[in-house]
């Protein structure tokens, strides 16, 4: 998996695993869209964001400054692709299910413009 920054530094692509190494079992989000009240704490975050990181290089082809689309309800999971990505040094393009035009654009598209997840 190619870093986008080689070094340690306060960025986002190492603020949850620095949280994680700092205060790993502090609640970092919380949220209840699957119907009950799921918590993950900064490690949980941080794991999970590292194995979607290294999913989506190895079988998406996802790589340094890619865009990668993810149409979802607000969740916990467009966080942990919002984190996988910049560890990746890819590009989120969160897009909103309530959004209509969604269904009509993307026709539209004539090449992929992003990675859908």
């Amino acid at each position: 998996m190619q870093e986008a920054i080689a070094y340690r530094g306060f960025w986002v692509n190492t603020w949850v695993e620095r949280r994680a190494e700092l205060t790993p079992g502090w609640v970092a989000l919380a949220d209840d869209a699957a119907g009950a009240v799921r918590r993950f704490s900064f490690r949980d975050l941080s794991e999970r964001a590292k194995r979607l990181a290294g999913y989506m290089c190895s079988e998406l082809g996802v790589g340094l400054g890619d865009v990668v689309a993810v149409l979802s309800w607000g969740r916990v999971e467009v966080l942990e692709a919002l984190f996988a990505c910049s560890r990746i040094g890819a590009i989120l393009a969160p897009l909103n299910t309530s959004l209509p035009a969604y269904a009509s654009l993307k026709p539209q598209w004539k090449q992929p413009m992003a990675t859908e997840l």
